[in-house]
């Protein structure tokens, strides 16, 4: 059967009649095929249409490789700007838009320096491994990292001792010129690199500046091979060698001459011709190596990751790890997903169900967990069984970035609803089995108290990253903290249910409990007195509602908490409570002055939080090293300084008298001493 052939080309023919702008086009081009078609003749979109001069002249082609001759100056040049393009990549970009733009990594093997030479090619062989230790561990989307090569080598075909071999030839040889220009005894020649030329009577600067650049290469790719193979102690080792390096590195960044031609942006666009230009901004080398070395520091956190001790310690770092400034990379996210499980069991060492049993002895003091008798057992094991996939999900859920975390949250909470019920159900059939033994009259649900905590924590965790991703317009803060001061009142109720439940209070099991507590009353406390603070804005008109037709609150508070909606509990609040809590008829200034005392009672508890964290017995002192520890300690600092800053701005709201002639006071709220409070900011 003959094909249908159609003509098309006599419609071409009236293209001349068009007016500028106009657009002819058949029945079945729709916007979608308008939004992804390609304009021809454009030269930021045809990717086939040749460059104007002005945009090639002085660049270097492939072809010239073998021809250029360089300098000391012009190699540290060079691999300064791929450490920044390196790191670029890294941040989310494409390979062919970022590492690829250098002429020299197109062909490495035309480069006629035996050291930049060894340096290309090992930092092709470090972007195949981040590219495979990034794709391994499943935790980037499409914002953070582009997989795909587009067929570009990445000298698969040379092996890694081969390329780390050939660092330490050069790192020798360079060592061999050191020596000659410190006047002492060379072993051995090292004419081969005599062509680097350095400035007269400088050569010891320029030297030490390519060996820190040599060797730095070589032990970052050493600590990233070695953290992916789970070997510690040596990524620890090559790590303390980065770190040294990228300082002398950053320190002779001026050294270096920037070397145009041997950069092109338009080298690789035919490569990506098929996609929308994604427009990348570059990155300068100081801000390249800035970024290399805070990437480092999270390396570090990663390798003390297995001196963690039980779940409370392990959440709270993973938790304050990935909200880091700057967040961590991929590539770091990745590494410390790695390094959470090898072998099946976390770090190596401890089981899933081992550290989920601990949890639960810490918080709770469960008797059915000494018991011997074979039903209870398999009743425990039961549900360690299921409970093992929820929490090995919220492991996971803090290798994501912000916004992807706040985004599975909402799944991660319905898992854990799930597990509620099914430990509610257990939590019967032991107190069919084990006679409750508490001074409470209440039958003690120890798994599902254990569940549901851990639940409140998500809850709270998904609005209080709102905050942090700037997700909330100024309108929304009452509803939001209201919301919020329910949550932390609900885990306060519980806690205290806990404490009355607990079967063999112990020392360590009470501090544990004590101090949760104590945290979340004052962050209660905390969020009580921003919706006094913001329920009296509210009413001066200081924080309206969008004024457009279509908005209704009532629909708009339905979507902000639509992820309670499906909850057994805590059960969700309905939108006529918080109009209540909202129009109650409290004078603005006894409000005020309610919202003051919270911010002062807050702050208290806080300071004794942070000094009972300090004493030998406390639950939260541990290594100080630990940088958990640390951070918990800068976070509850930080909360300390939010609520006299809050403090402050009440007073200053109450100095005002807004009823003057040309008097307004501005407000706003910004999250200055912390990601996820927010703290009054007033404006005359």
């Amino acid at each position: 059967m003959q094909p249908m052939l159609i003509e098309v080309a006599f419609p071409f023919f009236f293209i001349k009649e068009l007016e500028v702008g106009q657009l002819a086009h058949p029945e079945g081009f729709t916007l979608w095929e308008a939004m992804s078609a390609i304009e021809m003749m454009d030269p930021k979109m045809d990717a086939g249409m040749g460059l104007p001069p002005e945009l090639t002249s002085g660049k270097l082609a492939v072809s010239d490789i073998k021809t250029k001759r360089f300098t000391a100056a012009e190699v540290i040049g060079i691999i300064d700007e791929l450490i920044s393009l390196e790191m670029s990549w890294i941040s989310g970009n494409l390979l062919c838009q970022t590492l690829f733009t250098c002429i020299y990594l197109h062909d490495p093997y035309k480069i006629t320096s035996p050291l930049l030479q060894a340096y290309v090619i090992a930092v092709l062989k470090t972007a195949n491994l981040i590219r495979r230790e990034v794709t391994m561990a499943h935790v980037y989307e499409e914002e953070d990292f582009i997989p795909d090569s587009m067929g570009l080598s990445l000298c698969e075909e040379v092996q890694e001792n081969e390329a780390m071999s050939s660092l330490l030839q050069v790192e020798d040889a360079l060592m061999v010129h050191w020596r000659k220009a410190k006047g002492k005894p060379a072993k051995s020649d090292a004419g081969e690199i005599e062509i680097l030329e350095c400035p007269e009577g400088r050569e010891l600067e320029y030297i030490d500046a390519l060996l820190s650049r040599i060797r730095f290469r070589r032990a970052f790719y050493s600590t990233v091979a070695n953290i992916g193979r789970y070997n510690l102690p040596h990524a620890r080792k090559s790590l303390a060698q980065a770190i040294t390096q990228i300082k002398t590195i950053q320190n002779t960044i001026p050294l270096g001459f920037d070397v145009k031609e041997s950069f092109d942006p338009y080298v690789t666009r035919k490569l990506f011709s098929q996609s929308p230009p994604k427009p990348i901004i570059a990155m300068r080398k100081e801000d390249g190596a800035e970024a290399m070395a805070s990437m480092l520091s999270h390396f570090q956190e990663i390798c003390d990751v297995p001196a963690v001790q039980d779940s409370h310690e392990l959440l709270g770092f993973l938790n304050y790890m990935s909200g880091r400034s700057p967040n961590p990379n991929v590539l770091t996210r990745s590494l410390m997903q790695k390094t959470l499980v090898r072998d099946g069991k976390l770090f190596g060492r401890m089981g899933l169900k081992d550290l989920i049993r601990d949890s639960i002895i810490k918080l709770c003091s469960p008797l059915c967990f000494s018991v011997t008798d074979p039903q209870v057992m398999e009743t425990v094991d039961l549900f360690l069984e299921r409970a093992v996939d929820p929490f090995w999900a919220l492991l996971q859920l803090f290798g994501h970035n912000r916004a992807r975390q706040h985004r599975r949250l909402r799944k991660l909470v319905r898992q854990w609803e799930a597990l509620q019920v099914e430990a509610e159900a257990l939590d019967l059939d032991l107190h069919a089995t084990i006679p409750n033994r508490s001074d409470s009259d209440e039958l003690p649900f120890h798994l599902s108290s254990w569940v549901y905590n851990q639940k409140l924590n998500l809850l709270s965790l998904y609005l209080l990253l709102g905050y942090e991703l700037d997700l909330y317009g100024t309108y929304e803060h009452v509803m939001v903290s209201w919301y919020l001061e329910y949550l932390f009142e609900m885990q306060e109720q519980h806690l205290l249910r806990i404490e009355r439940n607990q079967n063999r209070p112990g020392r360590r099991e009470e501090q544990t409990t004590t101090l949760l507590l104590t945290e979340v009353v004052a962050k209660q406390l905390i969020f009580r007195g921003l919706f006094q603070l913001g329920k009296v804005l509210r009413r001066q008109g200081l924080l309206p509602s969008p004024k457009h037709a279509a908005y209704n609150e009532s629909i708009h508070y339905g979507h902000r908490f639509r992820v309670f909606s499906n909850l057994g509990s805590p059960s969700i609040l309905p939108f006529e409570h918080f109009l209540d809590a909202v129009q109650e008829n409290d004078d603005g200034a006894e409000a005020l002055q309610l919202a003051q005392a919270d911010f002062a009672a807050a702050k208290g508890m806080l300071e004794r939080l942070l000094q009972s964290s300090k004493r030998e017995n406390g639950v939260h002192c541990v290594d100080k090293q630990q940088s958990w520890i640390e951070d918990w300690r800068t976070d509850i600092s930080n909360l300390i300084k939010l609520c006299i800053a809050n403090e402050v701005g009440i007073r200053t709201m109450t100095g005002i008298d807004t009823t003057e002639k040309g008097k307004r006071l501005d407000v706003a709220f910004e999250t200055k001493y912390h990601k996820q409070v927010p703290l009054l900011v007033v404006k005359r």
